[in-house]
C-alpha cells in the first residue's frame, strides 16, 4: 500500500519499489553504471543494502551490511563524514581493504557515495554509484547522484518510521 498521495504515487508506490526504481534510472543516465542504496541503522551503527539489484552478486553479498566509518569504503565514510565521498580507484584506496577483491571481480572500478540526510540532519543511508572504469565521476553525474539522494529521503524516512 502506497504512503504517498497524488502524482507520486506512480514513481514511489512502496518502500522497497522507490530506491531500486532510482537506482535503475541512475544507471540508465550514467554510461556504464551500477548503483546501491544503504540504510543507516541507528542501533548498529551499520549500512544495510536495500536496493542495488545491479550489483553483481558477490559484492551484493559483501556489502550487504557495513560499518559507518572513515576506513568502511565509500559508503561508510560517506555517511560518516555525511558528505559526497569519491573513489577514483577501489583496488587502490585504503578503504576497500575488506571488499577490494569482490570489486576487481565484478570488474568495478571506481565509486562515489552520497549521504541520505533528512531535513534536520540525520543520517538515514548512502546511494552509491560504481562504475568499471578508474577516475572521478563527471560534475553532472555527481548532481544527479545527489538529486537523487534527495528524492530518497521520504522513502527512507518512512522505512524508519515503520
Amino acid at each position: 500500500m502506497s504512503c504517498i498521495r497524488g502524482s507520486q504515487a506512480r514513481i514511489d508506490t512502496s518502500q522497497r519499489i522507490a530506491p531500486e526504481a532510482l537506482c535503475h534510472l541512475l544507471e540508465r543516465e550514467i554510461r556504464g553504471s551500477v548503483a546501491s542504496v544503504m540504510a543507516f541503522d541507528a542501533a548498529t551503527a551499520t549500512l544495510q543494502l536495500i536496493a542495488g539489484n545491479s550489483l553483481p552478486t558477490l559484492l551484493r553479498q559483501r556489502t550487504r551490511r557495513i560499518r559507518v566509518g572513515a576506513q568502511f569504503g565509500s559508503c561508510g565514510a560517506a555517511a560518516y563524514w555525511r558528505n559526497t565521498i569519491v573513489t577514483r580507484d577501489i583496488q587502490r584506496d585504503p578503504r576497500w581493504k575488506n571488499v577490494r577483491t569482490a570489486a576487481r571481480r565484478a570488474e568495478l572500478r571506481s565509486c562515489w557515495s552520497t549521504p541520505i540526510i533528512t531535513p534536520d540532519h540525520g543520517l538515514l543511508g548512502t546511494l552509491a554509484v560504481y562504475t568499471n572504469r578508474v577516475g572521478s565521476p563527471e560534475p553532472r553525474a555527481v548532481e544527479m547522484t545527489s538529486a537523487v539522494a534527495s528524492l530518497l529521503v521520504p522513502s527512507l524516512m518512512r522505512r524508519r518510521a515503520c
